[in-house]
């Protein structure tokens, strides 16, 4: 799950996810504001059945900063293409620009 620890190492984790993660559907369950802003763009928890090929869903929470320009797209019933650390399902990347 991307949020735990600062900022910094946030923004590494989901580069890395984005980067070498393998790709994956995802339908979202729930959306919910965490109250934090990360260069004027809201952190959202966002709850996950993710979809991966050939194995069965499997419910996950993700922690992500959401541009503006994609929070029409951050709602329940929504299905968005993310990436998932094959080392650790929970690791998610939601590509919101391919949503």
């Amino acid at each position: 799950m991307l949020g735990s620890g600062n900022v910094a190492a946030q923004q590494t984790q989901a580069a890395n996810i984005a980067a070498t993660g393998a790709d994956a559907t995802a339908m979202i369950a729930g959306v919910a504001q965490t109250g934090a802003m990360v260069n004027y763009q809201p952190t959202l928890k966002i709850d996950l059945t993710v979809m991966p090929d050939g194995l069965p869903p499997y419910p996950a929470t993700v922690t992500q900063v959401v541009e503006q320009i994609y929070l029409g797209k951050a709602v329940a019933g929504q299905s968005v293409p993310i990436r998932v650390d094959p080392e650790n399902p929970g690791s998610i990347w939601i590509n919101w620009a391919m949503a």
